[in-house]
């Protein structure tokens, strides 16, 4: 899992904001196996915020409370 991590968190900033939703939501089940990961997913969206559609925000806000991973500055801003 360390180092499937590693190798997802370096490629983040390639992914577009789908990619960065369809991976937080995969990784929904594993929260405690990816916690860095699930980090840096929240920073890259937080940084492409007003990149993503109303789908996506929805999808990543859903994510995010699924993980019960709670980035305050990152839903506030998707609110």
């Amino acid at each position: 899992a360390a180092r499937i991590s590693a190798a997802l968190r370096a490629r983040l900033a390639l992914n577009d904001e789908q990619d960065l939703c369809n991976t937080a939501l995969a990784l929904a089940h594993r929260p405690l196996l990816y916690g860095p990961l699930l980090e840096a997913i929240a920073a890259e969206a937080m940084r492409r915020l007003r990149n993503f559609d109303p789908q996506g925000l929805a999808n990543m806000a859903w994510s995010l409370a699924a993980l019960r991973m709670a980035d305050p500055l990152l839903l506030a801003a998707i609110a």
